[in-house]
Order: structure tokens, then sequence, then C-alpha cells
């Protein structure tokens, strides 16, 4: 067994511990979320990909949620499909800043699985949450990193930020009731 292995599983335990305790739809559904979360920041920090396939997976149990949770998702406009547009609308913006600098520029300032990973992200929480999500993984990310600054051209997995700056958003507003 290796390490990574030994800690997803005790970091799984700790979540399934803590969020299926209520038993409800809301709370398996928050689990398996953080659960694919933990997959991709240990993914992410050994081999600096975010796999697509958790990505899909994600946002099939989204849409499975959302036609559950909410039937009238696509038949009319309500909060739930202005979250996904607005979500899907920033992505388009970003993914175009991305490419527009890659270029230009002929660097990289952000993979294509931190653009997927930050519409999931969007399409979980809404576009406020997402911008405090961003703003909370740009702060920790800028911490840990600060030492890397002489070495400016070397790349880091941007994905753990994300997933630690999002969840402590998604949490602060679930608590909050936002």
């Amino acid at each position: 067994m290796t390490f990574e292995f030994l800690v997803i599983l005790f970091l799984s335990t700790i979540v399934s511990v803590l969020m299926l305790s209520e038993y409800s739809i809301h709370s398996l559904f928050r689990y398996l979320v953080i659960l694919t979360f933990i997959t991709i920041v240990f993914v992410d920090l050994k081999e600096m990909i975010i796999p697509d396939t958790l990505i899909l997976f994600d946002l099939i149990l989204i849409v499975v949620y959302f036609i559950i949770y909410d039937r009238s998702l696509f038949i009319q406009f309500n909060f739930i499909s202005f979250e996904i547009i607005s979500s899907v609308i920033f992505c388009l913006l970003m993914l175009l800043i991305v490419v527009f600098i890659h270029i230009n520029y002929k660097t990289e300032v952000l993979g294509y699985g931190d653009i997927k990973l930050i519409f999931i992200m969007g399409l979980l929480s809404g576009i406020t949450c997402l911008m405090v999500g961003l703003f909370c993984a740009s702060i920790i990310a800028l911490i840990f990193q600060i030492k890397n600054i002489k070495r400016k051209k070397e790349a880091f997995p941007f994905g753990p930020y994300l997933v630690i700056g999002f969840v402590v958003s998604w949490y602060l507003t679930y608590l909050l009731n936002f």
C-alpha cells in the first residue's frame, strides 16, 4: 500500500463519518463530491493532471442531483439555471483568457483541467461562492508558493488549492445559509 492510498482512505473515513450522519440525499451528494475532490488533490499533486473521468463523474452526479432535487431545471429559468448559466459564462471567459495568454505569451497560467474543475465548482455552488473559493485558493496558493518566487518558470498544481478554497467557501456559505 502506498502512502497516498492510506491518506485517501483515512480522509474518506473521516468524511464518511462527518457527512453521512444526516442520512439524506444532500449529505450523500456532498460526500461523493468531496471524495472525488480528495482524489483530484492527490492525483494533481502526483501527476499534475486533473483526470477527465473524475470531472465527468462529478458532472453526471450534479445533473442527476439537479434532476432529482429540482425537476424544473430545464423547463423554466430559475435560480439553479442562473447558476449554471453564470458558471458556463465565467468558465468560457477564463478559457478565452488562458488561450489568449498561451498564444500571445507562450506560457501557461492555468491548466485546462483547472478550468474544468472550476466549472464543476461553479455548478455546485453558484457564482458568488465560486468567486470566494477562487479568492481563497489564490491566497492559499500564494502563501504556500511564496518560496518558489525565484523559480518563476516552475509550474505547480493549482487543483489542490482550488479544492481547499472551494471547500472552505462551500461550507462557509452552507453554514451561513447564503
